[in-house]
């Protein structure tokens, strides 16, 4: 997911722990206090049918201060969207991710301009 960002432009802004195999890291919502530019674009998966960033976090007050929750810089990407599937897997993601990496290359440009 990480390399199909950073294929049309996007960079990461977690600079946290990850492991090496697939990029992953870990984190409470204390340590997402790290990421302070309100542009940051944070997209999340929440397939299983538990959305934790509209149910559980909606209300606690560090994820609502956050600077990017607060510029509503915060989506969640389609169910069908698979980040572990390596390359059909990236194109199924591509075409089905494509408005909301077009939403979030506008946004990103739209705050540096």
């Amino acid at each position: 997911m990480q390399d199909l960002g950073e294929g049309i432009g996007l960079t990461t802004a977690w600079t946290g722990e990850v492991d090496k195999g697939w990029g992953l890291g870990v984190t409470d919502v204390e340590g997402l206090k790290v990421l302070t530019d309100p542009s940051t674009q944070f997209l999340y998966f929440a397939s299983d049918g538990t959305d934790l960033f509209t149910s559980t976090l909606a209300g606690n007050p560090i994820w609502t201060q956050l600077p990017f929750v607060k510029a509503g810089n915060v989506a969640k990407l389609p169910d069908a969207v698979w980040a572990y599937g390596g390359p059909a897997a990236g194109l199924v993601t591509a075409i089905i991710g494509a408005p909301y990496f077009v939403w979030l290359l506008w946004r990103s440009r739209k705050a540096t301009a």
